[in-house]
């Protein structure tokens, strides 16, 4: 039997629910392991204890005014949130940089049908070559 299994049967075995076969093989794996043994000890000991325990009486009108101080304080809860909350701003901002790539590709169309060319950003400027040493000899034949 598995631990599990004997938990599961905690409140039959107690209750005398079970077969004779069965509370036999509870029996036997409480004997032999260390963790239900323990555990079924220590619920017990809680039940014994809760037992043990002076009990009370509630008034006679107490479910009654219970229950009319829950109506009475009952609000109107909103409607919970969509499950696709989390895709709006996604949604948004691709909806930006399509938008955007838009406005971009009809600029560049637009300059270069009025110049006749498509323009051409120079990214890096014409280098000039500017030597930190003695000018290069050349030899005259």
């Amino acid at each position: 039997m598995t631990c599990n299994k004997c938990m599961s049967l905690y409140t039959a075995y107690k209750d005398g629910e079970l077969s004779a076969k069965r509370r036999s093989e509870v029996k036997e794996h409480i004997r032999m392991c260390e963790a239900c043994r323990s555990t079924y000890s220590t619920i017990d000991q809680i039940l014994d204890t809760s037992a043990s325990l002076p009990s009370f009486e509630a008034a006679e009108d107490f479910v009654g005014r219970l229950l009319s101080k829950i109506r009475s304080s009952e609000q109107v809860l909103p409607a919970p949130a969509s499950r696709l909350r989390w895709l709006v701003p996604r949604l948004a901002y691709g909806a930006l940089v399509i938008v955007l790539a838009a406005v971009i590709t009809f600029g560049v169309f637009y300059v270069s049908g009025r110049r006749g060319t498509a323009p051409v950003v120079e990214l890096i400027p014409k280098a000039r070559v500017y030597s930190l040493g003695p000018e290069p000899r050349t030899s005259e034949i």
